[in-house]
């Protein structure tokens, strides 16, 4: 049996003047609500923050349904690291200065983390900056618990993804051009395997995450070089739920420039 195809961004959060699209929120760049989510209370409860045009922080959540998708919680060039200095900056910047406007999501790897981060890099800045000690360090939410991606609306109410060069202010920004992503079940998946592929070329062959059950929230890990030259590939991932089988392939659009 195959099962309906799922394109899912993990947590999504509805924006200033956006609306639900099939679980994706639709906007253009511009100040997030900062009012989206209920916040947790204290000094790292959900809210605007400064240093930057931005929301951040914990946030109570909402009872929603689980579905039977796969969520992509993280988009980056390389590893994320940072120190756990509350005097430190993270900055957020696209592939490529030629790409427009884009939005900016943090959110929590494991399940049960409830953080949240909403930002907007608009046409004409370099980053969107992110003081560590704002949230992450006062709630000791080291990089492998949190998850950043980038993304943009397609004509068609689509959203394509873009990955960001997270860096510590004051350091280069890592050029190397391979990709992390970090994938999380919603519920136990089997047979899980991936392919990135060019909108202009042959598809290319899956890779097989290797065999047995994955299960619901455990981070998955994909790593890949995108074709030279490509300005928008597509990750496609398939899996089995134990459930209902094979489904069809979940297709999720990067754009690198």
């Amino acid at each position: 049996m195959r099962g309906r195809r799922t394109f899912q961004l993990a947590a999504p959060i509805a924006v200033a003047a956006g609306v639900w699209l099939g679980g994706v929120a639709a906007s253009t760049a511009q100040a997030p609500d900062c009012q989206a989510l209920t916040s947790a209370g204290g000094a790292t409860g959900y809210g605007p923050r400064p240093g930057s045009d931005r929301c951040e922080g914990l946030y109570r959540p909402r009872v929603a349904g689980g579905g039977d998708g796969i969520d992509l919680v993280s988009l980056t060039f390389g590893a994320v690291r940072y120190p756990m200095d509350s005097a430190g900056v993270l900055e957020f910047a696209g592939p490529s200065a030629s790409l427009p406007s884009f939005s900016v999501t943090g959110t929590g790897v494991p399940p049960a983390l409830y953080y949240h981060l909403a930002g907007e890099v608009d046409s004409g800045a370099t980053s969107l900056a992110v003081p560590l000690g704002a949230v992450l360090v006062p709630s000791r939410l080291d990089a492998d618990k949190i998850g950043f991606y980038g993304w943009r609306q397609l004509p068609g109410a689509r959203t394509a993804y873009v990955p960001l060069r997270v860096s510590l202010r004051g350091a280069a920004p890592s050029q190397g051009t391979e990709i992390v992503a970090l994938l999380r079940p919603r519920t136990d998946v089997q047979a899980v395997r991936w392919r990135v592929r060019d909108t202009a070329a042959a598809s290319a062959a899956y890779v097989a995450l290797g065999p047995g059950i994955i299960s619901k929230g455990r981070r998955i890990e994909v790593r890949f070089n995108p074709p030279s030259g490509s300005s928008r590939v597509v990750l496609d991932v398939a899996y089995q739920t134990l459930t209902q089988g094979d489904h069809d392939p979940l297709q999720f659009d990067i754009l690198l420039r």
